[in-house]
């Protein structure tokens, strides 16, 4: 087998010199490779070589040359390749009628102009005007190709064509014409645009046009005409001017249009191509449709559109719907409400199989488009079939899939009593969704939203009341995990209820003792640094005192909460040793509770990643001085909730090891947790 380089069936080059190069394969051994009856350069021994040799065209005596390649192998059997080499070394000329190359600058009155001329070459491969390809036509002369292409102006602008030809040899010639519309008035055809096809009802029929001519004077008149006929005036108003042209015959035309001065002379022009097609003679086709065939993600109550490529009559015409789907969907609204905007849904199972979807069509302006509006919506990731049947006919099947079932999300907002909150801002800030509480405490997101607009599966932190933007609450975050296509109920957050009366007080790492709460609270953060939420070291809290049953975060079963002070602003981020220090309350005007309670307690702190009030380390209680203090390290990691935990006296020994540095918190944690 001979591979030759490059070869053809014709090969053209613009250099003298014919290189021949390839390869060979045989059965055992290549011989000998021939090249127009010189014996090849060959590289390589065996099975497989490659070869080169050198030809030209001046030893051939001939711009032709037939390039001969003949292989022998070691038993003498041969192989031969041929084919035929030009030599092309003229580039083509190109030749622009009634227009001279840059830098000249050729004014004209019309838009779109037309650009003419032709191309030159033995061997033309291609053309282009402004980088796009533009066919040749051929003439008399074999040689010769003539182009027409249409070119739109800006007014006062100067527009560079580049003109660029190629042969088959790799010649290149480049030519650049430059235009400049000089119409005193901005002409633009709006309707025919160029290109369109129109109907007519029988032979002739008439074109409406539309031209848009903004700085044309009042006295300034504007005509048209189709293929050089009796120009119309064009009524006008403002800036637009409009009328028919009439009895033009179906076939394929020219619309000229033209502005002139009050004294006659032509201040601008504009021209545009159309066909015009009796509408007896083309039979009826659904040009669109609204949702597109295929169409993923269609909404569920989303009516039909058919556009039509001529006017129909609706008393011949079924427009047939039907539905298929097995699953669950939303269940239908009632009362003719959208399910978009419901808040309260539930899912039902359902089986469809093309099942008929109610509704009515009906014709809109003009008679070339008809809507389809169904009764009901259609069930989400529903399959949607779509029959256009005209005089009996179908002249229309189509499909759409509609969106699957929409991620909902629901939510509660109360303050610690339970009581519900409206106008609360809820954000998540993965997803960069935010919406506010009702006036019953409710919030949701997803509802009223697009396909596009669905909510990820996943799990996301709320932050409700981000920033203590109602001033009389504070923030609280809560984790929520979202399953797709349900409604997920994610249960009430709780926000603290703030007092009033209780001042924002200075707080900085490495203050030896900080005051809160109106001094039941005292803290040292001697050993420790702080980060406010913008990252800043320092900043105001308020403290208060909160039941365990008012905490808007859970704990753990070994160590509930029994009361906590929250702290606000919410996520001041903790690093190294705090001490904590409480004063503890009466109760009923009494501190006998005490005598019931073990010396050694657990305190609580919020763990940014569970959302839970975990231990952090261990306090005891003096009921002489009515005060509790922490024993051994404090671990907190942030300042949303210091809070207190009682354990039974049969588990003081865990506590008293951790005080005595005997155990680590995990270790102090895993022991709780256990039997």
């Amino acid at each position: 087998m001979i591979a030759v380089s490059g070869a053809s069936s014709e090969l053209y080059l613009t250099t003298d010199t014919i290189p021949v190069s390839g390869t060979v394969t045989a059965t055992s051994c290549v011989s000998s490779v021939i090249v127009n009856g010189l014996f090849a350069t060959v590289v390589g021994d065996g099975a497989f070589v490659s070869f080169e040799a050198s030809l030209s065209f001046s030893a051939a005596g001939s711009d032709t040359v037939t390039v001969v390649v003949e292989a022998t192998d070691c038993d003498g059997s041969s192989s031969v390749v041929s084919y035929l080499v030009r030599r092309d070394d003229a580039a083509p000329t190109i030749s622009v009628t009634g227009l001279t190359p840059a830098p000249a600058v050729h004014p004209v009155l019309d838009t779109p102009h037309r650009v003419s001329g032709t191309v030159t070459d033995d061997n033309i491969a291609g053309f282009s005007v402004a980088g796009m390809s533009v066919g040749l036509m051929p003439t008399a002369d074999p040689r010769v190709w003539s182009f027409d292409v249409d070119v739109a102006l800006v007014r006062a602008v100067d527009t560079h064509l580049m003109l660029q030809a190629w042969d088959l040899g790799g010649n290149r010639v480049s030519s650049e014409i430059i235009l400049r519309l000089d119409a005193e008035v901005d002409l633009a055809i709006v309707s025919p645009a160029s290109g369109d096809e129109l109907p007519a009802p029988g032979a002739t029929g008439s074109v409406d046009v539309v031209v848009d001519a903004p700085g044309l004077a009042g006295s300034d008149t504007l005509t048209a005409s189709v293929d050089g006929d009796t120009p119309v005036t064009l009524g006008r108003s403002g800036s637009r001017g409009s009328g028919s042209v009439t009895s033009v015959p179906a076939g394929s035309h020219v619309l000229l249009v033209e502005a002139r001065a009050s004294d006659g002379h032509l201040i601008a022009s504009a021209s545009a191509s159309f066909d015009l097609v009796d509408e007896s003679t083309i039979p009826l086709q659904i040009t669109r449709q609204a949702p597109d065939n295929n169409a993923e993600g269609v909404e569920a109550n989303q009516f039909i559109t058919l556009f039509f490529n001529k006017p129909v009559d609706s008393a011949r015409m079924e427009v047939q719907v039907r539905e298929t789907l097995h699953g669950r969907t939303y269940e239908p609204p009632v009362d003719g409400a959208d399910l978009r905007t419901m808040s309260v849904v539930a899912l039902s199972d359902v089986s469809r199989d093309r099942e008929p979807v109610p509704g009515h069509a009906m014709n809109l302006p003009g008679n070339t488009m008809v809507a389809f509006y169904p009764s009901r919506d259609y069930g989400y990731d529903a399959e949607v079939f779509v029959d256009v049947v005209y005089d009996g006919a179908t002249i229309g099947h189509t499909r759409f899939h509609v969106r699957p079932l929409p991620t909902l999300i629901q939510g509660f907002v109360a303050d610690h009593d339970l009581n519900p909150l409206a106008n609360v801002q809820v954000t998540i800030p993965a997803l960069g969704r935010s919406t506010t509480s009702n006036s019953d405490g409710n919030y949701d997101f997803g509802w009223g939203e697009s396909a596009a607009q669905t909510i990820p599966a996943g799990s996301y932190r709320a932050v409700i009341n981000p920033g203590m933007q109602d001033p009389r609450y504070g923030t609280l975050e809560r984790d929520i995990h979202v399953r797709a296509g349900v409604v997920n109920s994610v249960g009430v957050a709780r926000v603290p209820q703030l007092d009033p009366d209780e001042p924002f007080h200075p707080i900085i790492g490495g203050a030896a003792r900080v005051v809160l709460a109106r001094g039941d609270l005292t803290l040292d953060l001697s050993g420790a640094s702080l980060s406010f939420a913008d990252g800043t070291p320092s900043g105001g809290v308020r403290a208060q005192l909160m039941e365990g049953r008012r905490i808007g975060y859970g704990s753990r079963p070994s160590t509930p909460a029994e009361w906590g002070f929250a702290l606000q602003p919410a996520g001041i981020r903790v690093s190294g040793q705090v001490g904590v220090n409480v004063r503890l309350p009466a109760f009923e005007g009494s501190y006998d509770y005490l005598a019931s309670v073990p010396e050694y307690g657990v305190l609580l702190g919020l763990d940014p990643s569970s959302l839970q009030l975990v231990p952090v380390g261990v306090a005891r209680i003096d009921r002489v001085a009515h005060t509790l203090s922490s024993q051994g390290p404090v671990q907190l990691q942030r300042l949303d909730y210091v809070a207190f935990a009682r354990v039974s006296a049969d588990r003081q020994d865990l506590l008293t090891a951790y005080v005595a540095g005997d155990e680590t918190l995990l270790e102090l944690i895993a022991r709780l947790e256990g039997p």
